[in-house]
């Protein structure tokens, strides 16, 4: 029989063992997968908005584009790592940025 997963909410997830139960999301096979890297972007995300504003989005769906669960939960509760992961994008961002620039100038 097929094991069911229930509609996850972010208020669900707020409470004192939320980053325990974030945890379980490499090691459960039916949350590895989009359901996994959504409740992970919508963590990721006010965390990165706070210092990147408007490119918050994009630098969160470039790590969750890039990086595995685990390291995305690693992001979550490491500020300097996700800040060094952050500083990668915006260098990302900013060499294409200038290759745009070049070559339609």
């Amino acid at each position: 029989m097929q094991q069911q997963t229930l509609p996850v909410k972010m208020e669900d997830l707020d409470g004192p063992e939320s980053n325990e139960w974030i945890e379980t999301l490499t090691e459960d096979p039916v949350l590895d997968g989009p359901e996994a890297k959504q409740i992970l972007g919508e963590r990721l995300y006010p965390l990165i908005e706070v210092e990147q504003g408007a490119l918050a989005g994009k630098i969160t769906g470039m790590l969750l584009h890039g990086l595995d669960n685990s390291e995305l939960v690693a992001l979550i509760d490491d500020q300097a790592a996700l800040q060094s992961k952050i500083q990668e994008a915006l260098a990302v961002l900013k060499a294409c940025v200038c290759v745009c620039v070049c070559v339609y100038a």
